[in-house]
């Protein structure tokens, strides 16, 4: 039983790894490296 619930997690784990790293991805554009969305101004740069 143990067995099943760390397989789980190990999935779900994984799963959500997935999801983030593609989220992160999308931020920018495949050709020039810049980002999609307008970057706020961040003080003291």
């Amino acid at each position: 039983m143990l067995g099943i619930g760390a397989a789980i997690g190990a999935a779900l784990l994984g799963f959500c790894a997935g999801l983030w790293s593609f989220k992160v991805k999308s931020r920018w554009c495949p050709d020039c490296g810049r980002t999609k969305y307008p970057m706020a101004d961040r003080p003291g740069e």
